[in-house]
């Protein structure tokens, strides 16, 4: 069951939407213009209620590379029948992200995450953490001047059983990416 839940709160996590770093783009001498801010936020409510984000900052080292860190925290209850599943995962993260071209992108995010599974029962909850280092690249499409559909397929390299994991999104900032 901990590897369907797993399996589940990965899916749900590869859909959540992404949100487009804010940058200053006007004076980029300055260190602080080279800041952004990134991350996702994901909702969802029903049978698997899903309450989580993943806040991000990064250091512009050049125009094409993007280096950072952040914290996730998820909360994932999943309701089947009588039975009741909640578990809770959290940890810092760091990654780096390098535009190919202007619309291509190679990522990797290095993940060290604590997981927290409890269910209904009195059994205490069952707790565990994971090293997990996403590898891989997507494409942006230009919506507009500061929006940006997002789509990628990423794979865990740490997870001898992993499967691609495929994200989406809408990007939406003030500057480019």
């Amino acid at each position: 069951m901990r590897g369907f839940i797993l399996l589940l709160s990965g899916f749900f996590l590869s859909m959540s939407v992404y949100t487009q770093q804010i940058e200053n783009k006007e004076n980029n001498s300055n260190w602080k213009d080279k800041l952004a801010i990134d991350g996702n936020l994901a909702l969802q409510f029903g049978t698997y209620t899903l309450i989580g984000g993943n806040p991000q900052i990064g250091y512009r080292i050049t125009d094409k590379i993007l280096a950072g860190v952040g914290y996730s925290y998820y909360l994932n209850s999943v309701r089947l029948g009588t039975v009741s599943y909640n578990d809770k995962l959290h940890g810092p993260t760091a990654f780096t992200r390098v535009l190919v071209t202007d619309n291509l992108f190679i990522r990797a995010d290095y993940q060290n995450l604590k997981y927290v599974l409890d269910t209904v029962s009195d059994a205490p909850p069952e707790t565990f953490n994971r090293d997990r280092l996403f590898l891989g690249g997507g494409y942006r499409y230009p919506l507009g001047d500061r929006i940006n559909f997002t789509g990628g397929v990423f794979l865990d390299v740490l997870d001898p059983v992993a499967r691609p994991v495929f994200r989406a999104g809408v990007e939406a900032g003030f500057g480019r990416w």
